[in-house]
């Protein structure tokens, strides 16, 4: 049966920091299909290390309805109970139905990485002969090629030789760099990554991608006890300042290891934390963000 438009309405206002927490509550208590919250203006977060929830100062939020009957009663509530004043910058929108994921991927196109590496996303399969194929759908995972930092590394490890190499993929997020190792010749990936999610979503999408069998992936670096011949590392520089001395010692004396991750800002005190363990030879940049890759020392 065919639903009536006006039923979803999405209502979008600003907050300030202290207020999001009592506000989520209320908007959570009239069972939302969905909420989400941003910043806006000039303060930048990235992501955040394992335990730490930065946020923003000012906030936009955005939740969507079906069937609510009085949004002037949830807007009360909020009001009542916050120090929220009146809602800034307040909107509401009447939406159709729509599979609007659905209507994501089949918008989404192909990605090419280099010469001949490839994400494909589920509805657009066919017609690979040639070609190295990652199947992965945007929106449904951590990291689908479209941020610089992956794509610096997809483009590095499409121009490398991987073949029968083992790979270790530090912050592996979607699984999308393991994945493509594995399909341009490596020999074995070990993934990892400290979010559970990103464990799951690398878990799917190897298995998706037939290649479960040689990606190992886990979320606690203890576990990881063999040398690799090459690392990837795509995180924040922070973790990456902390993780050199590790990376040295997992890493083959002839190895090759890519950093990314890295904004333009940050080159030199990667450089100098770096600097006593792998000669950075080469450094790129894109959009502001930086990818850089060496050898041991």
């Amino acid at each position: 049966m065919t639903k009536n438009n006006d039923e979803y309405h999405q209502i979008e206002f600003n907050i300030a920091k202290d207020d999001l927490t009592e506000t989520e509550k209320i908007l959570e208590s009239y069972q939302p299909l969905s909420i989400s919250i941003q910043g806006f203006g000039e303060e930048k977060i990235y992501e955040p290390l394992p335990g730490e929830m930065p946020i923003w100062e000012k906030i936009r939020v955005k939740a969507m309805y079906q069937n609510i009957k009085n949004l002037s009663e949830l807007e009360n509530e909020i009001i009542n109970k916050t120090n929220i004043k009146i809602f800034n910058n307040k909107v509401i929108k009447a939406i159709g139905e729509k599979d609007w994921q659905e209507e994501w991927i089949q918008s989404s196109k192909p990605m090419r990485f280099g010469e001949n590496l490839w994400i494909y996303p589920d509805h657009l399969i066919d017609n690979l002969e040639g070609k190295v194929c990652v199947n992965l759908n945007p929106g449904l995972a951590f990291g689908t090629g479209s941020h610089p930092t992956t794509r610096l590394c997809l483009e590095w490890l499409e121009k490398s030789n991987l073949d029968q190499k083992s790979v270790l993929d530090y912050g592996c997020g979607s699984g999308i760099l393991g994945i493509s190792a594995i399909k341009l010749g490596a020999k074995s990936v070990t993934a990892i990554d400290l979010d559970p999610q990103a464990v799951i979503a690398s878990k799917n999408n190897a298995e998706k991608n037939h290649v479960q069998q040689e990606i190992k992936i886990t979320d606690n670096n203890k576990k990881i006890e063999k040398n690799f011949n090459i690392i990837v590392a795509n995180i924040l520089a922070k973790p990456l300042i902390e993780l050199a001395p590790y990376f040295y010692k997992k890493l083959n004396q002839d190895g090759v290891i890519c950093l990314s991750g890295i904004l333009e800002g940050q080159i030199n005190i990667i450089k100098d934390a770096y600097l006593k363990y792998f000669n950075l030879s080469e450094i790129k940049i894109k959009d502001g963000w930086v990818m850089m890759s060496g050898i041991k020392l």
